[in-house]
């Protein structure tokens, strides 16, 4: 038997049969990350890291195979990151029914836990579809939950639409901020909040909404909330003429800007047939604006980007950016019917100008971030990896090589976020 199978083991071996991967099996780490970039086929999901200049470090801490103590919920395929960092650990939200927060110590790998963001799991329809989560304290955060629970009988802690507070050591729900304050009602249809993205601005916290009907297939004019987490207070800034505004970035030079980007009707009303960057429709309710908030809470538009105002010029979609100084960077969304790639571009609007940074296969480019004592620019793509680009003073932007994060799994890269403040 053993000189049957011997030919056929040098054969396999002889036609490059290549071992597996290695194991994502949160192994303590010798270098500190400085950046997580998920990558995933939306079927499973693995978490890369880079470190300060975009180099891997690893290209899967952990991915939908991990089995350490602590971890009951496995990745799903749809994971993501934190808008802002909580400093020491790698925080991973699933949404894809799971509705959970994973916890990872950094650099160690020590599972910190699993929080669940609502009460009931898996048996009543419901699924909180967590988008963000910012650290309020030690013991505490605050998650924003993108769905509406249809059940009016649903407890308070599991009605959705809202934010909020889980006790990270007991990884309980222990209160909520309800968002149905901030809802629309127009000709008998009602545009829930749903709260999206999260920064905090001093002692406040900054909240994007999307604001659109129950099949997500239309939007009311925007507004984002700023939030008083210690009383639960929030009031609303307006955001006329412009719709589905849950993308929120804090300017890196002046920490009480905020950049919200409003991607407009992302549906045709009447079919529910996706809407490029490039349709007029998208381009209606579609723009970028720049808020100012005080110490108080309240806040003022500064500056206001509408793209129906500018039909010449590319519609901001998604992949905001905040570079400093006013400059900012945004996509507009490619369409697979017409072959239009995704476009992200360079906005300077003291100059009052656009400048063309890279293009790839449409949805292929996902949000980015910046580091501003590097200058780097670092764009998530599926079709390479993370983009990096050297910003210049000038506005000038050279392009580096860019980092395969995937190389073994060949999973496409979907989104990145710091591992620190300031990175």
């Amino acid at each position: 038997m053993i000189r049957t199978l011997a030919p056929i083991l040098a054969l396999v071996v002889g036609c490059g049969v290549e071992p597996p991967c290695a194991p994502a099996a949160l192994a303590p780490l010798d270098t500190a990350p400085s950046w997580a970039v998920v990558t995933s086929d939306y079927q499973s999901s693995a978490v890369a890291l880079l470190d300060a200049d975009g180099s891997p470090i690893t290209e899967a801490w952990i991915d939908s195979g991990t089995t350490e103590p602590g971890i009951v919920a496995s990745l799903t395929g749809d994971v993501v990151l934190p808008t802002e960092p909580w400093p020491g650990e790698l925080v991973l939200l699933d949404r894809y029914g799971v509705d959970v927060i994973t916890r990872v110590a950094l650099p160690d790998g020590r599972v910190l836990g699993q929080v669940p963001t609502q009460l009931a799991r898996g048996d009543t329809g419901y699924r909180a579809n967590p988008h963000d989560a910012v650290r309020l304290d030690g013991s505490r955060a605050l998650v924003s939950r993108y769905e509406p629970n249809p059940s009016a009988a649903a407890p308070p802690l599991d009605r959705g639409n809202d934010l909020v507070v889980v006790d990270l050591e007991t990884a309980t729900l222990v209160d909520r901020f309800p968002f149905e304050p901030f809802d629309v009602v127009e000709a008998g249809s009602r545009y829930h909040a749903r709260p999206d993205r999260m920064v905090r601005v001093g002692d406040r916290v900054v909240v994007g909404l999307g604001r659109m009907t129950g099949d997500t297939w239309q939007a009311a004019d925007g507004a984002v909330v700023v939030l008083d987490p210690a009383t639960g207070d929030g009031a609303a800034v307006a955001l006329e003429g412009l719709r589905n505004c849950g993308t929120v970035a804090r300017d890196p030079e002046e920490p009480d800007v905020v950049l919200v980007l409003c991607a407009g009707d992302g549906f045709e009303p009447d079919t529910g047939v996706l809407v490029a960057a490039s349709d007029a429709t998208r381009r209606r309710h579609a723009g970028i604006v720049s808020l100012r908030v005080a110490a108080d809470g309240t806040a003022a538009v500064e500056h206001r980007w509408h793209a129906a105002d500018e039909p010449d010029r590319p519609v901001p979609t998604s992949s905001l950016v905040a570079l400093g100084g006013g400059r900012l960077v945004f996509t507009a969304m490619g369409d697979d019917r017409s072959g239009r790639p995704d476009r992200t571009y360079l906005l300077d609007p003291s100059r009052g100008e656009e400048t063309l940074l890279v293009e790839s296969e449409a949805f292929a480019i996902g949000p980015g971030r910046y580091a501003p004592e590097q200058r780097l620019l670092l764009l998530p793509d599926a079709t390479v990896g993370v983009r990096r680009l050297r910003i210049g003073e000038d506005g000038s932007a050279e392009e580096l090589s860019p980092a395969d994060c995937s190389p073994c799994r060949a999973l496409p890269a979907r989104e990145i976020a710091p591992l620190a403040p300031g990175t």
